[in-house]
């Protein structure tokens, strides 16, 4: 399963109302974008960290329309960029 999977498998979950399933979700995505964080530049690995902060903290608060919205909003397109 490759990331943009994995980000799909964490929406289901979400809107499926699974619970366990998300934060699994979460730590294999985090997992397969580690190998792409290593070759970022300061400004990306900042910018990128921002956005997985927040996801956490929506997590934590169990807020998983916010941590929907900022991996659809923020997360893909940041990705999208550094892989074109």
């Amino acid at each position: 399963m490759d990331m943009w999977e994995t980000m799909e498998n964490v929406d289901l979950a979400i809107f499926a109302l699974e619970t366990n399933k998300i934060g699994q979700y979460f730590g294999q995505l985090i997992e397969q974008m580690s190998p792409l964080m290593a070759g970022l530049q300061e400004t990306q690995l900042l910018e990128v960290n921002q956005t997985l902060t927040a996801m956490l903290a929506a997590m934590e608060h169990q807020d998983y329309l916010l941590l929907s919205d900022l991996m659809r909003f923020q997360l893909q397109p940041f990705l999208k960029s550094i892989l074109s």
